[in-house]
Parts: structure tokens; sequence; C-alpha cells
């Protein structure tokens, strides 16, 4: 019995072998730039995203800056009001006092009288 070498590639096999090859290194390629693809959508998404939280942060520090000038102008706002809530007092008991002198006076007329 004579051996047949198993492994020996013949014509017919090398070309379809080949066309396999060349079939395979096409969609690496398609799949290569799909990915390159990708790579450039998500440097710009990154970018934006970047600039996104630099806006942001920008906004965030202006709003705070209007918070706190706004805390400030209501402190502010409070202080006067309790100024303005003891000058009240002071005239109700300035006013209560006149009623309470000009009783105490016409009693006394009163009692003059007697």
């Amino acid at each position: 019995m004579s051996k047949i070498n198993k492994n020996k590639i013949t014509p017919d096999k090398k070309e379809y072998l080949e066309v396999i090859a060349e079939s395979i290194n096409e969609k690496f390629e398609v799949i290569i730039e799909g990915q390159q693809a990708l790579n450039q959508k998500f440097d710009k998404l990154e970018e934006n995203l970047d600039e996104f939280k630099e806006e942001t942060g920008s906004n965030f520090k202006t709003i705070f800056g209007y918070l706190i000038k706004i805390d400030d102008e209501i402190m502010s706002i409070k202080e006067e009001l309790k100024g303005i809530r003891k000058d009240l007092l002071n005239k109700a008991e300035v006013a209560r006092v006149e009623k309470l002198e000009y009783k105490v006076a016409y009693l006394e007329k009163e009692l003059a009288k007697r």
C-alpha cells in the first residue's frame, strides 16, 4: 500500500483557501473601519461632554454668585424689618402713653372740679 499525503494542498484547495482568506481580510477591514468610525464618534462625544461640563460648571458658579447676592439681600431686609418692627412697637407705646396721659389729665380735671 502506498501512503497518501493528506496534507498536500492541491491547486483547487489553494485557490479556495486564498478566496476565504481574502474574504476574511475584507471583513476585518470593514470591522476596522467601523471601529475607527466609532473611535471618532466617541472622541467627538468626549469633546462635547467636556464642553458641557465646563459650561455647566460656569453656569453653577454664576448661579451661586446670584444666590449669595440674594441671601445677602434677604439678610439686609430682615435686619431692616427688625428695625421697623422696633420703631412700630415704640410708636405703639408712645400712642398708648399719650392716651393714658390724656385719661390722667381728664381724671385730674374731674377731681379738681370736686
